[in-house]
C-alpha cells in the first residue's frame, strides 16, 4: 500500500473512531444527566408524598382499628393511585419488607433494612421498563415506595444516537472526499522526491531533485539534493569502514583460537572420569577467566579497528600476574606438544592496557609455541633496560629467514610453512595485530632470529 492510501485510511479511520466515540460519549451524558435530573425531581416529589401521606397514616393508625386498617389504608393510597398513574409514577406502602397496599409494578426495589430517616434509590428493570424506584421511611416503621417510569428517557437517548450517527456517517462520508483529494495533492511531490531517488540509486549521482516552495517537502527535497551531493564521499567512508571491519572480524577469529582452545581443553578435563574435584573446579574458573577475556578482547579490537583515533588507557599492570594469566592460556597445548614455557619477572609492572598486553604477549607465545618441535623450550622474560620495560619471548624453533623479517608484520603475509607448522587456512594476521598493539602502546618490537636456531622477539616500551 503506498503512503497518501495509508495516510488517508488511517486518518479517516481515527476520524470515524474519534466521531462515533463522540456521538455515543455524548449520548451517554445526555442520558445520564437526563437521569440525574429524573432521579432529583423524584426525591423531591417523594418528600413531598411522605409529608403528605405520613400525616394521614398516622390518622389511621391512631384509630387503632385493625379490622379496618386495610380498608382505610387502600382508600388512603387510592386517592394517589388515581392522580400519579397517569404520570408514569406509582406508590406502595410496606412494612418490614411486606407490600401493605400498592401499584409498584414487578418486582420491589431494595429496601430499607433499618429504621432512620434515610432513603435508597435504585434504577431498576420491570415488566422490559426502566423505573427509579425510592424508598424511605414515613411514620414509625412504614416505608413509602416511589417507583417513576422513564423508559422515555430510553427512548430519547436511542432518538439522539440515531440522529447523531446518520450525521456522523454524512460527515464521514463528505470528509473522506476532501481528505482523498488533498493527501493525493499533498504527497505528489514525495512520488516525484521517491523517482529521483531512484535514479540515483541507479547510479545517476548528478541528479537532482527540484526544490520548491518553503515547506517542509522543500526542505526534504534540498536535504536530500545535500545527501546526493556528498554520497561519493559516504562510499568511500562507508568503503573504509568496511575494511575496518573487516580487520576486525579478521583479527577476533584470530584471537578467539587461544582462548576457545583452552576453553575446550579444560570442558575435555571436565567430561574426564579421572579428574578430581579440585581439578574440575579448575578447570571451571579458566572456562569463565576465558569466557570474560573473549568479552573484554571482543571490546578492545571493535575500539582498534573503528577508531583510528584510539587513546589508550594505561595502567599499572602487575608483571606477575600477567604472565601467569598468559601461561594459563597455554597449558592444554604445553601438555599437548611437551613443550616447556618459563617465566621470569625482573621488574614488578609494565604499563598499559592488560588485554591488550594479554593479547600481544599470548599471539607471540602461540607463534613460538608453533614454531618449536616438540619437547622444545619458550622463554617469557619481563625486565627493564635503561629505564624502559621491555617483553622478550624467545623460542628454539624453526627460526624465521632474514629475508621475510622485514614483511612479517604485514596483515595476511605468512613465513615459510615449516617456522609455524600452520595449516594452509590460516591467514597471518597475529603479528599484525601485535604491530598494532606496539605502536598504541609507543612501543617497538625488535627481532633476532636465523633459520633453523630459534627467534627472539623484544618489545621495547619507549615511554
Amino acid at each position: 500500500m503506498k503512503l497518501w492510501m495509508k495516510i488517508f485510511a488511517v486518518t479517516l479511520v481515527i476520524f470515524i473512531i474519534i466521531s462515533h466515540f463522540s456521538i455515543f460519549l455524548i449520548s451517554r451524558l445526555y442520558y445520564e444527566n437526563s437521569l440525574n435530573m429524573a432521579r432529583s425531581q423524584a426525591f423531591t416529589q417523594h418528600e413531598l408524598m411522605s409529608i403528605d401521606i405520613s400525616e394521614s397514616l398516622k390518622a389511621i393508625i391512631e384509630r387503632k382499628d385493625e379490622q379496618n386498617f386495610h380498608i382505610a389504608l387502600d382508600s388512603l393510597m387510592n386517592y394517589y393511585f388515581g392522580y400519579y398513574e397517569k404520570k408514569g409514577i406509582y406508590l406502595g406502602i410496606e412494612k418490614q419488607g411486606e407490600m401493605l397496599s400498592g401499584n409498584i409494578p414487578g418486582q420491589q426495589p431494595i429496601q430499607l433494612k433499618d429504621v432512620s430517616d434515610s432513603r435508597k434509590s435504585a434504577v431498576i428493570t420491570a415488566q422490559s421498563k426502566k423505573y427509579i424506584f425510592i424508598s424511605g421511611k414515613i411514620a414509625d416503621d412504614y416505608v413509602l415506595v416511589y417507583a417513576q417510569d422513564i423508559t422515555y428517557l430510553i427512548n430519547s437517548q436511542n432518538r439522539l444516537t440515531k440522529q447523531l450517527l446518520l450525521i456522523g456517517i454524512s460527515t464521514a462520508m463528505v470528509f473522506s472526499i476532501i481528505l482523498f483529494f488533498t493527501i493525493k495533492r499533498l504527497t505528489s511531490p514525495i512520488i516525484k522526491l521517491q523517482r529521483v531517488s531512484k535514479r540515483i540509486a541507479e547510479g545517476e549521482f548528478t541528479f537532482r531533485a527540484k526544490v520548491k516552495g518553503a515547506d517542509e517537502i522543500a526542505d526534504l527535497s534540498e536535504s536530500f539534493n545535500e545527501m546526493a551531493d556528498k554520497i561519493v564521499t559516504k562510499i568511500e567512508e562507508s568503503e573504509q569502514l568496511a575494511l575496518q571491519k573487516q580487520q576486525f572480524i579478521d583479527n577476533l577469529a584470530h584471537e578467539l583460537k587461544t582462548p576457545l582452545t583452552a576453553i575446550r581443553g579444560h570442558a575435555e578435563l571436565l567430561q574426564s572420569v579421572k579428574s578430581t574435584e579440585d581439578e574440575r573446579l579448575s578447570s571451571t574458573v579458566h572456562i569463565i577467566q576465558n569466557i570474560d577475556r573473549i568479552q573484554t578482547m571482543s571490546q578492545r579490537l571493535l575500539e582498534l579497528a573503528l577508531n583510528r583515533d584510539f587513546k589508550l588507557k594505561a595502567q599499572a599492570v602487575p608483571a606477575a600476574e600477567l604472565t601467569e594469566i598468559v601461561r594459563a592460556e597455554f597449558v592444554s597445548v604445553l601438555s599437548e606438544k611437551g613443550i616447556t614455557l618459563t617465566a621470569e619477572c625482573q621488574t614488578d609492572t609494565v604499563y598499559g592496557d592488560p588485554v591488550l598486553l594479554q593479547n600481544l604477549l599470548c599471539n607471540l607465545i602461540d607463534n613460538s609455541i608453533k614454531a618449536s618441535e616438540n619437547g622444545g623450550t619458550v622463554h617469557l622474560k619481563i625486565y627493564e633496560d635503561n629505564g624502559h620495560a621491555v617483553v622478550e619471548i624467545a623460542d628454539d624453533g624453526t627460526g624465521i629467514a632474514k629475508e621475510e623479517l622485514e614483511n612479517i608484520f604485514e596483515p595476511f603475509y605468512r613465513t615459510d610453512f615449516s617456522r609455524s607448522n600452520r595449516s594452509k587456512g590460516s591467514a597471518g594476521l597475529g603479528l599484525a595485530l601485535c604491530k598494532q598493539i606496539a605502536d598504541i602502546h609507543d612501543a617497538r618490537i625488535e627481532i633476532e632470529s636465523e633459520q633453523g636456531k630459534g627467534a627472539s622477539i623484544k618489545i621495547i616500551f619507549t615511554t
